[in-house]
This record gives C-alpha cells, sequence and structure tokens, in this order.
C-alpha cells in the first residue's frame, strides 16, 4: 500500500489512558475529559505549524503573544519580569548567573532597554523591528523551523 513506504506510519501510536481511568485519576467528567483533549489537538497543531513552518514573522507573532501575559497587545516591564523569572525558575540551579530577584531584575531591564522606545511597554512592531534587526535572535527562532 502506499502508507508501507511512509515513516510517519511506522511510528508507534500512543495509545491515551482510557476515559474511565482519566476521569477516576482527575476531577473532570468524561465530556470535560474530551473537550479538553479537542482543543489541545487543535492548538497543539496551530502551534506547531506556526514554529515548524511559519515565517520568522509569524513565529515572532507567536513569541510575542508568550511575553503579552494579559493580552493586551503590548509586554509591560512585569509581563517580561514574569516571564524571565520563569525561564530562570525553569532552569533551577543550572542557570548561570544564579537566580535570584535582582538577576532576574537586571535582566528584564536590560531586555527592556533593548526593546522599548521609551513610551514604557514593548508594542509587536517594536517587537518585531528588534528581533528582526538581531542576527543572534532570528538564529535563535530559526532553530525552532524543523521538518516533522
Amino acid at each position: 500500500t502506499d502508507f508501507d513506504d511512509d515513516p510517519l506510519e511506522t511510528l508507534k501510536r500512543y495509545k491515551p489512558r482510557s476515559l474511565d481511568e482519566l476521569e477516576k485519576r482527575t476531577k473532570f467528567t468524561k465530556k470535560e475529559i474530551q473537550l479538553i483533549y479537542q482543543g489541545f489537538k487543535q492548538d497543539f497543531l496551530i502551534c506547531l505549524s506556526t514554529l515548524c513552518r511559519g515565517s520568522i514573522e509569524d513565529r515572532l507573532r507567536w513569541v510575542f503573544t508568550l511575553y503579552d501575559t494579559k493580552k493586551s497587545g503590548r509586554i509591560t516591564r512585569e509581563d517580561l519580569h514574569q516571564i524571565v523569572c520563569a525561564v530562570y525558575s525553569l532552569l533551577g540551579t543550572c542557570s548561570n548567573p544564579r537566580y535570584g530577584d535582582e538577576t532576574t531584575r537586571e535582566h528584564t531591564a536590560n531586555v527592556f532597554k533593548k526593546f522599548d522606545v521609551g513610551q514604557g511597554f514593548i508594542t509587536i512592531q517594536e517587537f518585531m523591528n528588534a528581533c528582526l534587526n538581531d542576527n543572534t535572535i532570528i538564529q535563535s527562532i530559526d532553530s525552532l523551523r524543523s521538518t516533522v
């Protein structure tokens, strides 16, 4: 058949736990689990498509939405600081310099100075311009591009 040569067809399929088991192990109903799973599958595919196959602008817009925690169309110093703290927290003891309030505030200030044009927040256009003019950022964003 046509699928015999398809490498994706040879991958093992993930078999999720039964709905009954998930319902017992969580505080969600079967209907809620189905809705969450359906939403996750759709959101995950859209995100993966953007990261793997989107243009550099598409991927930068996606990154901007991660930092725009209040979905206001702008990144405030507080938004940026929350993300910086979250990243350092994920790195734990592996972070260099070590994670601490002074480190995160300094990192936030340095990044904010680079992106903000003086109005106290970063717009999508300011973010895009700064990123598109920084080869290190472009290379980092391009590393997200891959084939599935």
